[in-house]
């Protein structure tokens, strides 16, 4: 952990001190601002709104816990789904 920027180690800091009151998942899900199941539908009606179509690709870059991707599933018939984070 010593060798991995300095973000990734802040982040992993932060969930362990959250897994002293959360699981695991509602700590990682803390640590990247929460609320999962009211932001993640608003992302996904922002990007519809904004034009991606059910046959369409999407790039989501800092996906962090993949909120947005979770919503997506049922609107992405055809289309696919990137997320990439810098934490793993």
């Amino acid at each position: 952990m010593a060798d991995a920027p300095h973000y990734v180690r802040d982040y992993r800091r932060h969930v362990q001190a959250l897994r002293g009151s959360h699981s695991l998942v509602e700590a990682m899900d803390l640590a990247v601002g929460g609320d999962e199941a009211r932001i993640g539908p608003i992302e996904r009606d922002i990007v519809i709104a904004a034009g991606l179509a059910p046959d369409g690709d999407l790039v989501d870059v800092g996906c962090g816990s993949g909120r947005l991707a979770v919503y997506l599933v049922d609107h992405l018939q055809a289309g696919s789904y990137l997320g990439t984070d810098v934490v793993p």
